[in-house]
């Protein structure tokens, strides 16, 4: 959104204010790879995919390239440029054709390319932007945290409540850094990345409940705002609306996660997520916000869903494993505990070296009375039949009759990645 450039300050400020109450309401990734995580998983991932930064820079404390930022601003927006030169290197450079102070004195406007450069290599949540268009210079701010999704009319919503907020901004928050304290304005969004709609905020001094923050306040600014802005009343009441339904029902992130718990419910978690992605997609095709999807359940299943043909699709990916300088007599107890038939033995570089069945501790303890001091190692069958992820269930069915096992260790790269069972398959044939 393009700001005036004498408001930029407050503008700026103000954005990062309202940022956690809007990451809030709007979060809609919580799940990654199967893993229950953040209620917005995206923030936490960005920053930690890129991040370049070595040990010792940390215990420096040097800023990630993707920030929330440090503090307010206080003077010029020009402060946030100046300080991600003289914090970052340059990952990004081109020819500079034009000198930008040459052409200043010109009386035209410079592009200052190499700042836009490497301004898009420090992605800032909430990112101040310079640009020239049709000969015109202009400031804009780039919200980079609100999610896609669920539907478009979600998406919509979203955009309608930050523009509402941005263009009504009243006039006693344009100090903020007289009214709360930054380090708080940070934590605010990090707790709303994390738990999202159920975290509680520190606004202007005071801890509220985050819906309440929304509903008392921030939704009547963005009212106006988009008034003043020109939009009809009737567009003002629909987009909001979708934002007050969800306050007083559940946002994308509220959703997915109870839909992966009701639809797991002790079966495979791929067969879960397929299930939950099967039900967001029929509710995205009626048209509906996410604020008036029905909560998931089994009886919404129509039993077309699944359609599991690889062995990573059904696989443990958190198999026991023993190491294979473990004292036999431990891995005897392990698989008792667990209440395991095989589990395989791993070296120290995380290789399948083999597997130890209940029969080679039978075979062990009949031909030695007493296990002592004898590693995994010693015992161990060293002829491990495996197979790869993307091989198909029914070959690893097929294999596991040929060779009268219980299991097949699931090798990727050379790396042990999971064991798929017997009991995977029967369950597989329960679903």
């Amino acid at each position: 959104m393009q700001i005036e450039p004498d408001e930029a300050v407050a503008q700026y400020n103000w954005a990062q204010a309202i940022s956690a109450p809007i990451l809030a309401v709007s979060a809609n990734s919580p799940l990654l790879l199967g893993k229950e995580l953040w209620a917005e998983t995206r923030i936490a991932l960005f920053q930690q995919s890129i991040d370049i930064r070595s040990g010792s820079t940390l215990i420096r404390e040097q800023q990630p390239r993707v920030t929330f930022g440090t503090r307010w601003v206080r003077e010029s927006i020009s402060e946030i440029f100046k300080e991600d030169i003289a914090r970052f290197t340059f990952l990004v450079a081109g020819e500079i054709e034009r000198d930008s102070l040459e052409e200043l004195k010109a009386g035209r406007i410079p592009d200052l390319k190499a700042l836009r450069m490497h301004n898009g290599t420090i992605y800032r949540w909430n990112r101040p932007c310079y640009g020239v268009a049709n000969g015109v210079a202009h400031l804009r701010i780039e919200n980079r945290y609100i999610p896609s999704g669920p539907t478009i009319l979600d998406e919509m919503a979203n955009f309608a409540l930050w523009v509402g907020l941005m263009k009504g901004m009243p006039e006693e928050y344009s100090r903020l850094w007289e009214k709360m304290d930054f380090k708080r304005v940070k934590a605010n969004f990090l707790r709303a990345a994390i738990s999202g709609m159920e975290t509680k905020l520190q606004w202007m001094g005071k801890v509220v409940d985050t819906k309440d923050l929304l509903l008392d306040e921030l939704l009547p600014i963005a009212e106006e705002g988009l008034r003043k802005s020109g939009i009809d009343d009737a567009s003002i009441r629909n987009y909001l609306g979708v934002i007050r339904q969800r306050l007083s029902s559940r946002t994308g992130a509220q959703w997915m996660k109870h839909a992966y718990r009701s639809l797991k419910d002790g079966h495979l978690r791929d067969v879960s997520l397929r299930r939950m992605t099967a039900l967001m997609h029929r509710n995205q095709t009626s048209g509906k916000p996410v604020g008036e999807w029905p909560l998931a359940s089994k009886e919404q299943l129509t039993g077309n869903e699944l359609k599991l043909e690889q062995v990573y699709q059904i696989m443990s990916t958190d198999p026991q494993t023993v190491h294979e300088h473990d004292l036999v007599e431990l891995v005897e107890k392990i698989m008792k505990w667990r209440g395991f038939h095989h589990v395989p033995v791993e070296n120290e570089a995380g290789e399948c070296i083999g597997v130890i069945t209940t029969t080679n501790l039978k075979k062990a303890a009949e031909k030695y009375g007493a296990f002592g001091n004898m590693f995994a190692s010693e015992i161990m069958e060293r002829n491990v039949i495996t197979i790869g992820p993307n091989a198909a269930i029914s070959e690893a069915k097929a294999l596991m009759l040929e060779r009268g096992i219980g299991s097949l260790p699931v090798i990727y790269q050379g790396k042990l990645v999971g064991v798929i069972t017997k009991f995977d398959l029967l369950q597989l044939e329960d679903e």
